[in-house]
């Protein structure tokens, strides 16, 4: 119980700095990304259809991300409305185009059997760190990312607003 996410039944915050780093550690010759995913204005959505329906979709995000990820990446919701992910780096435009990916499939997705309304679109906003230093430890790793989500979320927005640590 201690590792697992009561939402999504995937890891939690706790799970995550584990699995990250051991994947960090065993995956020397492999460049990796950690991702912050924060669904904007998960509060409206819950104030407005109600915690089942906002679990419906957090439930939604995460098994999506989940399903697009590889056995040496990781995935876990770690604050109410955001998710970590741990992704192989290859270029900022592979990540460009996941996350590209992942808003296209959410609102390609049938919003009724959510139970939202079915013109409502889910919106992203993203930071990103490429991880330069595997010494770093998860949470200046995570500080990290979420300066990126930051910066993002200061961007005027289209579906996905998304920013890199520089």
């Amino acid at each position: 119980m201690a590792f697992k996410d009561n939402v999504t039944s995937g890891g939690n915050n706790t799970w995550f700095y584990y699995e990250a780093e051991k994947i960090l550690k065993n995956e020397s010759n492999n460049s990796y990304a950690l991702i912050i995913l924060d669904i904007d204005n998960l509060k409206i959505l819950n104030d407005t259809y109600g915690y089942n329906v906002g679990n419906n979709v957090l439930n939604f995000v995460y098994n999506l991300v989940l399903n697009l990820l590889s056995k040496d990446e990781a995935v876990a919701r770690v604050m109410q409305d955001d998710f970590a992910i741990l992704v192989k780096y290859i270029s900022d435009k592979d990540i460009e185009n996941g996350l590209n990916h992942i808003v296209q499939k959410m609102n390609e997705c049938n919003m009724a059997s959510l139970g939202l309304d079915e013109n409502y679109v889910i919106s992203l906003s993203v930071g990103v760190y490429v991880i330069e230093d595997k010494g770093l430890n998860m949470l200046s790793i995570q500080d990290r990312a979420y300066m990126a989500l930051n910066s993002a979320k200061k961007t005027q927005g289209s579906l996905l607003r998304y920013a890199f640590f520089q």
